[in-house]
């Protein structure tokens, strides 16, 4: 699968959305489309092992492919010539952009239901969804199951983007610049409790937080999501762009 890469000669503005885990770009396809209307160029780059039918190419990859994913997109926009850099991320994609925000990478940066966590976050939800996609794609490929070595598969893996997101957590006094939340009340995927400790976190930076009651995990998809859109649009234009 390709990245999507929306930009118009006009554009002076550059956003970087990544998508979640076992996602793909059409997790934030319409945020991209709706931002690029209003005058921002788009990038959503494929994290490895993403958009393919077969579930061990994301098993074989890591939180660090990610985020070295999510340099290269950074590298990307800014080959462009942008010089100013937003980037948000759902979920998996949430940490990689405020890691990006740690490390001074991007100027702006904001998470949608991220699991941000430095109490190793509990991640129970994503474990059952992640066996559920782990059949279908099996099934897609015409594989047998074996549920017992998957379970061992995706613990593992989860224990290593818990630890990853850990680590991001105890960095959060290093983000200066604004930084965006968004979180559904009724996800039941990532504990909503962990946007409120991302945002007591960051305690040097500008943070606007917005908390949906309505709305589950994919916020970006949601019945919320024109509400949720307009507020990503407000936080951009309030930032300073060269």
């Amino acid at each position: 699968m390709e990245a999507l890469w929306l930009r118009k000669e006009s554009n002076t503005r550059a956003v970087i959305l990544f998508h979640a885990y076992t996602g793909t770009p059409a997790d934030v396809r319409m945020l991209a489309q709706f931002l690029h209307r209003h005058d921002y160029a788009v990038y959503v780059p494929v994290f490895s092992g993403h958009g393919t039918p077969d579930v061990e190419d994301i098993l074989a990859s890591s939180p660090e492919a990610w985020y070295d994913d999510a340099k290269r997109a950074v590298d990307f926009v800014r080959g462009q010539g942008y010089h100013t850099v937003s980037a948000f991320g759902l979920s998996m994609g949430g940490i990689m952009a405020t890691k990006l925000a740690t490390e001074h990478l991007v100027e702006y940066a904001g998470t949608f239901c991220s699991p941000v966590s430095s109490g190793n976050p509990q991640l129970p939800g994503l474990f059952q969804s992640f066996m559920m996609y782990a059949k279908a794609s099996y099934r897609n490929v015409g594989r047998p199951f074996d549920e017992a070595e998957m379970k061992e598969k995706a613990q593992t893996q989860l224990a290593h983007i818990q630890s990853f997101s850990s680590d991001v957590a105890s960095h959060l006094d290093e983000v200066t610049g604004s930084f965006y939340i968004a979180q559904g009340e009724q996800d039941t995927l990532v504990d909503p409790e962990s946007s409120l400790e991302l945002k007591e976190g960051l305690i040097n930076a500008q943070v606007e937080l917005h908390w949906y009651e309505e709305a589950g995990h994919v916020i970006t998809v949601s019945p919320v999501r024109k509400e949720f859109q307009e507020t990503v649009l407000s936080f951009l234009n309030q930032q300073e762009w060269r």
